[in-house]
This record gives structure tokens, sequence and C-alpha cells, in this order.
């Protein structure tokens, strides 16, 4: 019985929170369109398209779903030297709680890319996403306070409480830009920042309107080739909204042994959960898999156990490298990663 009240407790605070928390990744460098519209296109691959899948919270209550898909390419005329656009499309959807209160997400991304320098080693990235988010609740799985009996809930009870909408949409804009500079040919260093919903766009289900805040992130990144063999991917992501916080950091390193790497790396959400990340890439495609071990106050309840996560990105027409009077190519025809 004690086991069945913490759950149910934790089913409300959980259900409680939905307004507050957004859908998110661990592995948030795997769809950077996602992270930054400004990184739409920004890749030495003139194409891309990647998912991803995330469940969290199995251990206490119903899983959270979370879920996505991209996709970018970079539009380079042949006579430019120093600019190239970027398009992008994004999805991202997410069920949570037993009311399955669900996010759809969608939207097209428009960046602009700017080589600075004979040979392009500084990079000005601008970029704009705009799209619509529905938000959806199952009002037939909801139970309130005047429906408890004293020992379990009787959905069939009237429950005196408003009338609950299902659906609420509402049109969004996030902007970013990202500042890049190639301290060699396979070494590269970046900035971004990115300032989510400029809409101020509200939403409801139950009559009362819930403005969503502004969101702002940071993120900072380094790719570079330590060895032949050996490449290392060091980053940090910052994000805020409504007083929450939430910071990443961590690394990959991928590792050659022969012409495609496997992966290894180690993430940390500050005061939250520590995230092992392994994976490989196989003819073009890489396949990321990680475990979010929780490690906050909230532990006791979720016996270590946060959220499974796993993500598979394909790059296309990669011998072009980004902006053509610049070569990334080394000078044994092996390819470098994608900048970001």
């Amino acid at each position: 019985m004690r086991r069945q009240l913490l759950i149910l407790i934790v089913g409300c605070l959980c259900v409680s929170s939905v307004y507050a928390q957004e859908p998110h990744f661990s592995q948030f460098y795997e769809n950077p369109v996602a992270l930054n519209p400004a990184l739409a296109g920004f890749n030495s691959c003139i194409m891309r398209i990647g998912g991803m899948y995330r469940d969290q919270w199995r251990s206490v209550s119903k899983p959270y779903r979370t879920y996505s898909f991209f996709t970018d390419a970079r539009l380079e005329p042949y006579e430019w030297k120093h600019d190239a656009f970027g398009i992008g499309l994004t999805f991202i959807g997410d069920k949570a709680g037993t009311a399955n209160m669900g996010t759809n997400d969608a939207r097209i991304t428009l960046a602009y890319h700017k080589g600075l320098g004979e040979q392009n080693k500084f990079i000005m990235s601008l970029g704009m996403s705009m799209g619509i988010v529905n938000h959806t609740l199952n009002v037939h799985a909801l139970y309130y306070g005047n429906q408890w009996t004293g020992q379990t809930f009787n959905p069939y009870l009237p429950s005196n409480e408003p009338e609950v909408k299902a659906s609420s949409t509402y049109f969004d804009i996030h902007a970013g830009m990202l500042m890049s500079y190639y301290i060699t040919d396979y070494t590269i260093i970046n900035l971004g920042g990115v300032i989510s919903h400029l809409s101020s766009p509200t939403y409801t289900f139950y009559g009362d309107e819930y403005k969503v805040g502004l969101k702002t992130t940071i993120h900072a990144g380094l790719n570079t080739s330590i060895s032949k063999k050996t490449t290392l991917m060091p980053k940090v992501m910052f994000s805020m909204q409504n007083g929450t916080k939430e910071i990443m950091m961590g690394f990959i390193a991928g590792y050659y042994p022969r012409l495609e790497p496997v992966y290894m790396g180690i993430w940390y959400r500050w005061n939250s959960d520590i995230i092992p990340v392994v994976g490989f890439q196989y003819m073009g495609f890489a396949l990321l898999a990680s475990y979010d071990v929780n490690i906050s106050r909230f532990s006791l309840a979720s016996q270590l156990q946060s959220g499974f996560e796993i993500s598979l990105v394909k790059n296309f027409l990669c011998a072009d490298p980004f902006f053509k009077p610049k070569s990334k190519i080394s000078k044994d025809g092996k390819k470098t990663c994608p900048v970001f």
C-alpha cells in the first residue's frame, strides 16, 4: 500500500510539473537542428537525417516517452565561396503520465552561414525555426480528489470539476546564432545561443491560459583529432526557463579501428544524472545508446533508474566539404567527422 501511495504521489507531481517541463534528450548533440536553428546545414556533409527515442521514469510510474525526427541540408551554389544556407525539418513528440499528456512539435528551420577570412576559418551562423505545437490530453484518464473513496479511485463518480479541453495548439518561433572557428583543419570550436518561444505562445486545458516562458540555451563544443585514429568531442549545454535550469557536460570519443568509428562517452546532468554512452558507425549510419543513472534526491523512488535513449543518424554526400575553398579532407583521403 505504501508503494502504491508513493507512485500516486509521484504521478501527481509529474502531471503538475508537465507545464514546466519540455521534451528533452540527453543526447542533445544528436539532433543539432532542434538544439539550435543556426546548426541547420552546418555539417561537413550535404545532407543528414536522424531519429531519436527516449523512455524515462519507467521504474516509478507510466514512463515519459519522447521521440524526434529531423532532416537538414546545406544549400551552397558553387560560385559562392563564403556563403551557405541551411534548411531543416524537425518533429518532436512526447507522451507523459497516465493521462498521456502529449506534445507534438513540427517546424521548419532556415539558417545562413557566413565564412569570414580567405580560408573561412571563422564562420558566423544565424538561424530561425517556425512551427506549430499541439498539446493533447486524454481527459478520460484523469482522476480527481472527490473521486477517492478512501481506498481507491472510482472514475464513475462525478468530479464536479470544470470541463477539460483535450487539445490546444499554438504557433512558435525559435532564433539562434552560432560562432565557429577552425583552429586547424581537424579542430573546430563553436559557441552558440538560442532564445525559444519568441512568439510568447499560450495554451490551456482548464480555461486559464498558460503562457510558455522564454527559454534561453547556451552551448559550446570542440571537435578535434587527437591522433590518426581517435577524435574527441567534448560539449556543454546550459538552458533556463521559468526559473528551472539544466546543465549538461561531457564528451564523446570516436575510435577508428578501420574506416568507421566506434563511440564511447560519458555525460553529467548537474545534480541529476550520470549518462554513459556507447555506439558505432556502419555504412554511414551512426547508432548511439545511452542510459541516465539517476543520482538526485529522487533516486529513492527511481532506484537510480531514469531514462534509456537511442539515436540513429545518417549523413549523405560527405565528400563535398563545407565551403569549398577550405578542404577538410585529409591527405590520405579519409573524411573528417561532421563538424557538429
